[in-house]
């Protein structure tokens, strides 16, 4: 199972691929099977059912066809962003860049990254350029936050970087520094 905050709700992955509203205590769109979700800061969800299409929603949690298209394979974050079948990377309902070769991804904070199939990992400027975050490969999933961002290794290791000023990056040094941090 796996859930996700959802502006002032939250909602839940079951195993078998319900969808519901820990709110309201009610699976969204009964007999559908979901396969992973996104939600973003505004308080949307992006939702892949078992077919291959995606489906956006609100707070509300009223879900909707986001596309006619039925090969994405993963989604990132709210609105029409995922990624489709041939490896390319849709956010906001249009394509951002020319790479084919993106594995997964995820949006939060007013941040972006994916990860390559090589096990890279990259970052959206505010440019719309995919910027490779240091050389490391072997990074399998990431989650970016207010100000920081945690990122797991293939190794098991789980790594965060960015703001400190609350201990985000639980490395005990002063709060000032912006770092990488095992």
């Amino acid at each position: 199972m796996s859930a996700a905050r959802l502006g002032s709700s939250a909602v839940a992955l079951r195993t078998e691929g319900a969808l519901w509203s820990l709110d309201a205590g009610t699976e969204l769109d009964p007999g559908t099977r979901w396969k992973p979700i996104a939600t973003d800061d505004l308080g949307q969800i992006t939702a892949l059912n078992a077919s291959g299409a995606l489906w956006t929603g609100t707070e509300r949690l009223a879900l909707t066809p986001a596309d006619a298209g039925i090969d994405w394979v993963g989604v990132i974050g709210g609105g029409v962003s995922g990624i489709r079948a041939d490896g390319s990377i849709w956010l906001g309902g249009a394509r951002a860049g020319a790479d084919t070769d993106w594995l997964t991804g995820a949006s939060g904070g007013g941040s972006t990254f994916a990860i390559k199939r090589d096990g890279s990992l990259w970052s959206l400027d505010s440019t719309s350029t995919w910027t490779r975050v240091g050389s490391a490969v072997g990074w399998t999933a990431v989650a970016p936050a207010d100000q920081h961002t945690l990122g797991l290794r293939g190794d098991g290791s789980m790594w965060v970087w960015g703001e400190d000023n609350y201990g985000q990056l639980g490395d005990g040094l002063p709060a000032q520094a912006v770092r990488f941090a095992p």
